[in-house]
């Protein structure tokens, strides 16, 4: 023989006062989460953005050093050679 369940779930008791100070403890725990993941994205931001900084001061570091290069490469070479290009 089967068991037929009711059709309406049992009867829920009304929030106890201590419910509700667990549900508000958990609210404010939440917003604080919340604030501290964007002050955390933001470190990761200023964090990412001085990377990149510093990737494109070493290129153009290598690139001046290899200019600084590039005349004493030049003054290597004949004049004739540096008139015909």
């Amino acid at each position: 023989m089967s068991v037929v369940l009711p059709a309406l779930p049992p009867h829920v008791p009304p929030a106890r006062t201590d419910d509700l100070a667990l549900v508000r403890v958990l609210e404010a725990a939440i917003e604080t989460l919340k604030a501290e993941n964007e002050i955390l994205k933001r470190r990761l931001a200023v964090a990412e953005t001085w990377a990149a900084q510093v990737v494109i001061t070493k290129r153009l570091d290598t690139l001046a050093a290899e200019r600084l290069d590039q005349p004493a490469a030049e003054r290597a070479r004949p004049w004739r050679k540096r008139l015909a290009g």
